[in-house]
């Protein structure tokens, strides 16, 4: 951290806990003032140095599933964390300020601020050190590695940490929301808890540190999420083994906690011993596969990326990815680098082909770029058509020509059709198209074939998404595999990639 600012909550041997109660007649609408905070307070740099944390992870072990504050309100109190939502109705992960909900199928939903929250920790995430990691074989080590910087700065603070690369085997749970009457936790899991395994999975890891006298409050040592690079797959990490991914941690001293005051969790034993139920809760892994099989089949059709260790961690410095954007020429002549953007770029005002983009969103606000990023997951999604296209063409056997013509027409409309409930943003393609191709659909085929003289090369781009938009939406590691970077370096325009 930039600062250690300890005049908030220390949670030490020694210390006292500072604890928020939410009045009954308010827990449905709590605010910054019901938990006894001014505004000066709940915007100053001291709010941002702790742990922020929705009641215990011990009641909900017990089975308190009611919701505490909502989303919305969570949402004050950091940018970076997990947790879960009423009724346990999936698995919780706060990423660049956007709250994503893990749901029972294994998808990525984006809950409305009213959603509610029965326990969750997160924080104002600021990354003070960092540690690349390598050939992790397993959970175990993983945490092993995790610890040695814990034990380095403090094993009596708290940590939250971000891990983005590529995981060669991961499993991750999540689970169905329940009914009253609750059951306990590891009772709910057992008979309604999901399991999915991926493989080569690229994406983040989120999680949180707790040291060892917290037992009574949350769970010691390491507890991770997961979210996909294209934000379509999460839940919570029951087994991971790394291949290559940097690991960024925020180190704090700072704890505060909020409570119900409801008569349910009021007449809750909270000092019962739970232990055997929360390593149930946290670690069980279930006969449940038919669903984990489906989507490991399905994991198996994507192209996984080579990654490399990060070496920059400072600001602006493309820190967000593991491969820096800034090394990519053909993505840099359309955008700049802007590190209150939400991905550290946004489009730059004076590119032909992104410029039209630069003040259509607000670039720094998670939730309008949340909202950009998730039209782009459909869009690159809807592209995996076009292999289909390919696949049937071949089949019938279609020339290169026939094929690379195919594609690019399909391409085109695919990138107008994500548009068809944006009337504003329809239009802001075609205008881009129209600048940069003279048509308003994108580009020709026959002038990319002029431009590169090979039916296959036109294939190959019809196929390639733009490196600068993917910059400035989270997504360029995810594609960077696509990216003909030693053509960009030679001076080779790419102006034929739709944003």
């Amino acid at each position: 951290m930039k600062k250690k600012i300890l005049n908030w909550l220390f949670i030490t041997m020694a210390a006292c806990l500072t604890v928020m109660p939410v009045p009954a007649s308010a827990q449905e609408n709590t605010t910054a003032a019901d938990a006894g905070m001014d505004s000066e307070e709940t915007g100053s740099d001291d709010s941002e140095e702790r742990i922020y944390q929705v009641a215990l992870l011990q009641s909900l072990v017990q089975g308190y599933y009611d919701g505490i504050i909502t989303v919305g309100e969570l949402k004050e109190h950091g940018d970076t964390g997990i947790g879960t939502f009423e009724g346990v109705n999936g698995e919780m992960i706060v990423l660049d300020g956007v709250v994503y909900q893990a749901l029972a199928d294994g998808s990525i939903a984006i809950p409305s601020d009213e959603e509610t929250v029965p326990f969750s920790n997160v924080t104002f995430f600021d990354a003070d050190e960092s540690l690349d990691l390598s050939g992790i074989a397993d959970m175990a080590e993983l945490q092993a590695k995790l610890n040695t910087v814990a034990e380095e700065k403090g094993s009596n603070l708290f940590y939250v940490v971000r891990i983005d690369g590529t995981f060669s085997d991961l499993k991750v749970r999540s689970e169905y929301k329940q009914e009253k009457p609750y059951r306990m936790l590891d009772e709910a899991l057992a008979s309604d808890q999901t399991e999915f395994d991926y493989e080569n999975a690229e994406g983040t890891l989120v999680g949180l540190y707790c040291p060892d006298y917290m037992g009574g409050l949350n769970t010691a040592g390491w507890h991770l999420h997961y979210i996909s690079g294209d934000l379509t797959r999460g839940g919570h990490v029951l087994q991971v083994s790394v291949d290559k991914a940097t690991a960024l941690f925020d180190a704090t001293g700072g704890f505060e906690m909020v409570l119900p005051e409801v008569k349910d969790f009021q007449e809750m034993d909270l000092a019962k011993n739970v232990d055997e139920a929360l390593h149930k809760a946290e670690t069980a892994v279930t006969s449940e596969t038919e669903a984990a099989s489906e989507t490991k089949a399905a994991s198996e059709t994507e192209a996984a990326s080579e990654t490399e260790a990060a070496s920059e961690t400072e600001e602006g410095s493309g820190s967000h990815y593991i491969h820096d954007p800034k090394d990519n020429p053909d993505a840099m002549k359309d955008i700049i680098v802007n590190p209150d953007a939400v991905y550290g770029f946004s489009p730059d005002p004076n590119s032909t082909r992104l410029g039209e983009y630069a003040d259509m969103i607000d670039w720094t606000d998670p939730e309008q770029v949340a909202e950009a990023r998730q039209q782009r997951v459909e869009y690159l999604a809807s592209m995996s058509e076009l292999y289909s296209l390919i696949e049937d063409m071949l089949g019938q056997a279609k020339s290169v020509e026939e094929i690379a013509r195919a594609v690019s027409r399909r391409r085109n409309e695919l990138r107008l059709e994500v548009y068809k409930d944006d009337p504003e943003g329809l239009e802001t393609v075609k205008k881009s198209n129209l600048e940069t191709y003279g048509h308003e659909e994108g580009p020709d085929a026959d002038e990319l074939y002029e431009k590169y003289g090979s039916w296959q090369k036109v294939l190959e781009k019809a196929l390639s998404t733009n490196a600068g938009m993917d910059a400035c939406l989270g997504f360029y590691d995810d594609n960077y595999y696509t990216y003909d970077i030693e053509a960009a370096l030679a001076g080779e325009t790419e102006t034929e990639q739709a944003a």
